[in-house]
């Protein structure tokens, strides 16, 4: 099993961050990378499996808590997604808290990601762990710009 296909995944990864099981056949794409959000060091690892994405925002140097986040709506590709502000809608999903403490605050972050970054790309579900020391707009719009960088 391979995936080659950018589009299907929406993920774009270097060729230095792709490693394959010689014994499978299956490529992992993985990235990790650290990043300042507002002057704080942030860690982000995207990971892409067959049927889910994961996602791990971090600024505590561990995995503070999991959400697994599924799509109330089919995405397609044949509905833009609008990016005004006056006629936003939110995008309906379903955030269920699988590990750590289930705040509203991180719930509310991870509908911000889903709406403002590429995150809505996701063609099936997420497993997410947003781990802010402070969750707030300018923080936020940090982090949904980074995801946008990672997620093509």
């Amino acid at each position: 099993m391979s995936f080659s296909n950018e589009k299907a995944l929406g993920f774009a990864v270097k060729s230095s961050e792709i490693n394959k099981n010689e014994h499978t056949g299956f490529v992992l794409q993985a990235f990790v990378k650290k990043w300042k959000v507002n002057d704080v060091h942030t860690e982000f690892v995207f990971q892409v499996f067959a049927n889910k994405w994961f996602v791990l925002i971090t600024q505590y140097g561990r995995v503070p808590n999991l959400y697994a986040v599924r799509f109330d709506l089919q995405r397609s590709e044949s509905i833009p997604i609008i990016n005004n502000p006056e006629l936003h809608i939110s995008i309906p999903v379903t955030i269920n808290c699988a590990f750590g403490a289930d705040k509203d605050e991180v719930r509310s972050g991870i509908q911000y990601l889903v709406n403002k970054s590429k995150l809505n790309r996701c063609p099936q579900e997420f497993i997410i762990s947003l781990g802010l020391k402070e969750i707030n707009g300018s923080n936020l719009n940090e982090v949904a710009k980074i995801l946008d960088e990672i997620i093509t």
